[in-house]
């Protein structure tokens, strides 16, 4: 059974000898979904956890360089394609469109054999090139979502997402992000790949968006991040999106046999794809299950939008994932979320003065904003917060501008527990700005 190209994931491996065209594809040719023998050169496409590569011969990359070396470019400029590629394997099933590859060495093998790599930054596999120029639908497939959204919470009873049965779903209208409207359906069930020799069937969550005009790349690559994001910040753990599908299947004209319809054409241009430096945690099981999905089930619509429309609670929450989920020093995570804190009530004042909150008093006023804020802090409260907000500012400071006060530590771990609770408030604040309590 060959492969198609749903069978693949951001976090696949693969290598495969292919046929590359080296410049733009005709309507003709587009048709014909099959690269003409002229102009075209054979290659290696290979994927690992260091990234994508294409290795062509070096004369590619002469020409290429040549035609660089004649145009203005600075001296630490890197060489990428001028335009897209396309390439398909010797069989023709896998198509791959290679939007943007940068040249990366040049060698020789044992044999002689001068060849070029490229690594390729942003590229599909699908089984046609006629893809759409923009995007009207979009599929997301989450790491570590089922448990939440699926088992512990209220889509059960999976049907199964590659087949005639229909998966438990639930859709959301009539949303909206950076003044674009939208739906949003999540789709959870069993995904199956089925080889020669293998079946495979596993538990799955998929976002569909169904734009209401047609979108960028660019736009519903930063759309998806903020669903992650969302959903990020309710589970309190990390989620990965493995899989981008883009496009839809178009159904097309009847085909009859003696007078009788027997079926429609078919015209696939969904494609499978892969963009560089995207977020992908390990694989890992939701288990923190402070709030579940069926606790906000009946007020998720309006979650979503209270999300999607607040520019500065998106800000503050990938302040707050950059800084806590990404491994990031205890000191930098400290500048980093007072930073965020800071950005989010700019221009806010004292009451009195009318001048504008200082550092220290916008944390206290984040803190005081936070629904029971006073569980954090002991019987004395209010000194606590004080003594707490004061340490942090102190030790920020010190760590932006070398400025020793009076409750800087000098050991990072001394900073742990602090910077801990200051990341747990922040995230209550973060949830109760779209109305989810806990």
């Amino acid at each position: 059974m060959r492969k198609q190209y749903s069978n693949f994931t951001l976090r696949s491996e693969f290598r495969y000898p292919i046929f590359v065209r080296l410049q733009s594809l005709s309507s003709q040719m587009l048709k014909q979904n099959k690269l003409p023998n002229k102009d075209k050169v054979s290659g290696f496409i290979k994927k690992n956890k260091t990234g994508t590569f294409l290795e062509l011969p070096n004369s590619v990359a002469d020409r290429m360089i040549e035609r660089w070396t004649k145009k203005s470019h600075k001296e630490d400029e890197d060489l990428y394609n001028e335009e897209t590629w396309f390439a398909e394997t010797w069989d023709g099933a896998l198509k791959f469109t290679l939007r943007l590859c940068k040249y990366s060495s040049s060698s020789s093998s044992i044999n002689n054999f001068h060849q070029s790599t490229w690594e390729i930054e942003d590229f599909s596999i699908s089984s046609s090139f006629s893809l759409e120029k923009k995007v009207s639908k979009a599929g997301f497939d989450l790491d570590n979502a089922v448990n939440w959204f699926g088992i512990d919470g209220a889509l059960s009873g999976f049907g199964q997402i590659n087949s005639k049965k229909t998966s438990e779903s639930e859709i959301f209208s009539d949303l909206r992000f950076e003044n674009q409207t939208f739906s949003l359906t999540v789709l959870t069930g069993f995904s199956k790949q089925q080889t020669e020799i293998s079946y495979e069937q596993n538990l799955s969550t998929i976002l569909i968006v169904d734009f209401e005009k047609e979108q960028t790349r660019s736009f519903t690559l930063e759309l998806s991040s903020q669903i992650r994001n969302l959903l990020q910040i309710i589970t309190n753990q990390k989620i990965g999106i493995n899989r981008f599908t883009l496009g839809m299947q178009k159904i097309g004209k009847p085909i009859s046999v003696n007078g009788s319809v027997i079926g429609y054409e078919r015209d696939d241009r969904r494609e499978n794809w892969f963009i560089s430096n995207t977020f992908l945690p390990k694989e890992e099981k939701l288990i923190n299950h402070e709030i579940r999905y069926s606790s906000i089930k009946k007020d998720f619509q309006t979650i979503l939008e209270s999300w999607f429309t607040c520019t500065k609670i998106q800000v503050l929450a990938e302040n707050y994932l950059n800084s806590s989920f990404y491994e990031v020093p205890v000191g930098t995570t400290l500048v980093m979320l007072i930073s965020g804190i800071e950005t989010f009530f700019a221009g806010e004042k004292y009451e009195n003065s009318g001048t504008e909150l200082s550092a220290k008093g916008k944390l206290q006023h984040l803190i005081k904003l936070t629904p029971d804020w006073e569980n954090f802090f002991g019987d004395s409260y209010q000194a606590e917060m004080e003594e707490f907000s004061s340490f942090l500012i102190d030790n920020r400071v010190y760590r932006t501008h070398g400025t020793k006060r009076k409750r800087v530590v000098y050991i990072e771990r001394e900073l742990i527990f602090p910077v801990k609770k200051l990341s747990n408030i922040l995230r209550k604040f973060i949830l109760s700005q779209i109305d989810i309590h806990f």
